[in-house]
């Protein structure tokens, strides 16, 4: 499923790739998943609203 989804990303002009937790876990491993969890909420609680 990994490489189909990253042949269609690069064949479908504007696609997006996205990674969710149900699969991103298994596949990159928990703890860099937690990781980059971590990482978007520090940065989202830091933007300006």
């Amino acid at each position: 499923p990994v490489g189909a989804a990253h042949y269609l990303h690069e064949h479908i002009p504007g696609s997006k790739l996205e990674v969710t937790e149900e699969y991103g876990a298994p596949i990159h491993g928990e703890s860099l998943y937690r990781k980059i969890e971590a990482f978007i909420e520090e940065a989202t609680a830091r933007s300006p609203p």
